[in-house]
């Protein structure tokens, strides 16, 4: 091995290396900024959620303190019933009312 490859080598070798870490380095920076790109996203999906739940919530204690109405009466002088025999909801009944968003 003559000197001039003595001092080509590790040259070549510190390159190498170096080349090597800032490719890495490069592709960490990438993948970073794609995680914070999805916890963003995640994030403001959890705050629509939990708007989504309080602005429920508030519907529903609004809700829950109106007074009760008295049942109507039909035209056979008797009140209307308020649940179906043998307590089976209606299929109307079956699916939560829609609430404002």
């Amino acid at each position: 091995m003559s000197e001039i490859d003595a001092t080509v080598a590790p040259d070549q070798l510190k390159s190498l290396i170096s080349d090597e870490v800032n490719r890495q380095l490069r592709e960490r920076g990438s993948v970073l900024e794609a995680m914070k790109d999805q916890m963003a996203k995640v994030l403001e999906e959890f705050e629509e959620m939990a708007a989504n739940v309080n602005s429920k919530r508030s519907w529903s204690n609004s809700v829950a303190k109106t007074t009760p109405m008295a049942p109507k009466k039909s035209s056979f002088g008797t009140y209307a019933a308020v649940a179906p025999p043998l307590g089976i909801a209606p299929p109307t009944a079956t699916s939560p009312p829609r609430l404002p968003k």
